[in-house]
């Protein structure tokens, strides 16, 4: 077959592939902002005592109360001169205090991770006489269950550190920490088993592929890649668990917090840059970028509110994190808070209904009720605003796959209404059991209607199971349930 060119395909070729990257470095600072950001401080205190600086933030195993570490009133040296205050608090997706712990343990709470078995781990990045500079993982009851690194001692050897800045559990309980909060600091990740013993590090302090300046934040994607927040080089560099460098991103801005959520969707909290001074990257405005790790397009920007040019310090969020609702977090160092960031609900898309009926557990007619409502497509982010040609490019693969698929409409009259309820709150990636309202009392109140979207929850003996868009579970285990069909709405 004969191949035709010419310069009128080579023109439109560059000026599309112009486009493309002029709609991503647009994204960068000017993405969609499709959160509400809760107005004040978020999270309530005990009375008579104020926010410090924030820099720690993850969710409970649960995916939706929210651990904190908090410098107990103020910054550095606060959580000494306070012994009694507990810098490590569990708040209530509400914002109620739940718990607290480690009044006199911890120097400096930075990182903040909670592993799979829910154990709350915590950075402490400073020292202070026989504590500090350490590594700390405790139970989520507050029980010290061990330590890295040596108490008080600033160090750079197998079992010392000198201002660690975040820690990571692996799924195969490999511990990872990123040592040197300082950009001519220790400038290394370091790998441990599940029992703490040094296994290997990696880094060096440089801007080359693999070497940092101030390694400040760790994720972990799906894929088992581990991403790292090279904050004073302004970038994220991604390498597999034995160090291998990966690939080296700098469309996330200055990284001083990273967070990954249960679709691959990577958070972003810069809260450094500037044009001008030792924290300059040129170009980027200071907020959380948010995109997926599987193309690194930055779909979605919740500005700092207190950016400006030449601005000096730290302001907006270092922490980052996200609950099982796709409500962002972010501890803010500088103006001493912890901010909430609310995701409007989700409809159903197309790709919703398709995901949920390839599983072998869900009945045909499911996907004519996700989908009978024809609402607009979605995704975990709003993804048109960088790559246009995504939603055509969707929409052309379920044209050849649809009309291949019988299926039979399916509407809420189908359940008994006696037995069926649907989420007071819209969502897909949890629920709460005990906030649930008959299905006709919403109905009757102009809150749903027959064309509102439905997923099925399958019931299980003690699980109920919600099938996600990415063809995922998530069980939530809650007694003898079995026997009755359940809806979600989203």
């Amino acid at each position: 077959m004969a191949r035709t060119t010419g310069p009128g395909l080579t023109i439109a070729a560059a000026m599309m592939a112009l486009l493309v990257f002029a709609d991503m470095a647009a994204a960068q600072n000017h993405a969609a902002n499709p959160y509400r950001t809760v107005e004040g401080v978020w999270g309530q205190l005990p009375e008579g005592r104020t926010w410090g600086s924030t820099s720690g933030v993850y969710p409970a195993a649960d995916g939706m109360n929210i651990w904190v570490g908090e410098r107990c009133g103020a910054n550095i040296g606060a959580c000494m001169q306070n012994p009694d205050l507990d810098p490590i608090m569990l708040f209530s997706p509400s914002g109620e205090l739940l718990r607290s712990f480690g009044a006199g343990m911890i120097v400096w709470p930075h990182g903040l991770h909670v592993d799979p078995d829910g154990n709350v781990w915590v950075a402490d990045a400073q020292g202070d006489g026989d504590k500090g500079h350490q590594v700390h993982k405790f139970s989520p009851e507050g029980e010290l269950l061990m330590s890295l690194g040596q108490a008080g001692v600033a160090g750079s050897g197998e079992n010392a550190f000198n201002q660690p800045s975040d820690m990571l559990v692996a799924p195969d309980g490999s511990i990872f920490v990123v040592d040197g909060h300082q950009s001519n600091g220790n400038n290394r990740v370091v790998k441990f088993n599940a029992q703490g013993e040094y296994l290997m590090e990696w880094g060096g302090t440089g801007k080359e592929d693999g070497q940092f300046r101030d390694p400040h934040a760790l994720a972990m994607d799906s894929q088992g890649r581990l991403f790292v927040g090279d904050r004073a080089n302004s970038r994220v560099q991604i390498f597999t668990q034995d160090g291998e460098h990966l690939a080296t991103w700098t469309q996330f801005g200055r990284p001083s917090g990273l967070f990954i959520d249960q679709n691959d969707i990577l958070y972003s909290a810069d809260s450094e840059s500037t044009n001008s001074g030792g924290m300059s990257n040129m170009g980027f405005v200071r907020g959380i970028r948010a995109g997926s790790v599987i193309d690194g397009l930055v779909t979605a920007f919740i500005p700092d509110p207190e950016w400006q040019l030449g601005v000096r310090g730290t302001t907006a969020a270092e922490g980052v994190a996200v609950d099982l609702l796709g409500n962002v977090y972010g501890a803010e160092v500088g103006p001493r808070m912890l901010r909430k960031h609310v995701r409007p609900p989700r409809k159903a898309s197309l790709s919703t209904c398709w995901a949920t009926c390839m599983e072998p557990r869900s009945a045909p007619a499911c996907c004519a009720s996700t989908c009978g409502s024809g609402s607009e497509p979605s995704s975990p982010l709003p993804r048109s605003t960088v790559f246009p040609y995504a939603r055509l490019l969707a929409g052309l693969a379920f044209a050849f796959v649809l009309p291949f698929t019988a299926l039979d409409a399916q509407t809420a009259e189908d359940f008994d209404e006696s037995r069926a309820y649907i989420g007071e709150r819209p969502m897909f990636d949890a629920f709460y059991p005990d906030e649930y309202e008959p299905l006709a009392d919403l109905r009757r109140s102009g809150r749903v209607n027959d064309d509102t979207a439905l997923l099925v929850l399958r019931r299980g003996e003690t699980t109920l199971t919600l099938l996600t868009m990415q063809m995922s579970y998530h069980h939530i285990a809650q007694g003898d349930l079995a026997g009755e069909p359940w809806m979600v709405s989203f």
